[in-house]
């Protein structure tokens, strides 16, 4: 397992191809975060840790994890 600090309070976690990035964030005094995951998860609706918007979703890796498909303004979606 990998974890990446991507900025803010936004981490990537990382295992077995699959790529999910917590609390992504849109803050104007920090650099702009773009990313890409399999699967986006937000511990709160503040833009500081749901901008959704910033992560492009990309279909489910080798892993075999399954997620359900939620529209990307969802705070918890992700890619099937």
């Amino acid at each position: 397992m990998k974890l990446t600090w991507l900025g803010h309070s936004c981490f990537a976690v990382e295992s077995g191809g699959y790529r999910v990035v917590l609390d992504p964030y849109y803050v104007e005094s920090y650099p702009p975060l773009h990313t890409s995951a399999n699967e986006v998860l937000c511990s709160h609706h503040h833009r500081d840790h749901d901008y959704v918007d910033a992560v492009e979703l990309t279909p489910r890796g080798a892993s075999g994890v399954s997620s359900k498909e939620l529209p990307s303004r969802q705070c918890t979606s992700s890619a099937g």
